[in-house]
């Protein structure tokens, strides 16, 4: 493989991501994102979804992203 400046990433390698910062109820729009979870105002849960109403082969990830506070996940 040629490495040089030309070479790039295909976007489709990309994530596409959200920011919560309340109390959220993760359902199957979350599927295949990653969560920041931004509890830099005060802490909250995220609560993921059951087993049986999450998206078959779904995966969610999730990341810290303030300074602050916690940033809790739940199960339903």
């Amino acid at each position: 493989m040629r490495r040089d400046a030309s070479f790039s990433l295909p976007s489709l390698w990309t994530t596409p991501s959200t920011t919560l910062s309340t109390n959220t109820t993760i359902d199957t729009t979350y599927a295949g994102k990653l969560i920041n979870l931004y509890p830099n105002n005060g802490s909250f849960t995220a609560t993921l979804p059951s087993a049986i109403t999450a998206v078959s082969g779904g995966r969610y990830g999730f990341r810290h992203s303030g300074t602050a506070n916690q940033a809790k996940r739940s199960e339903e």
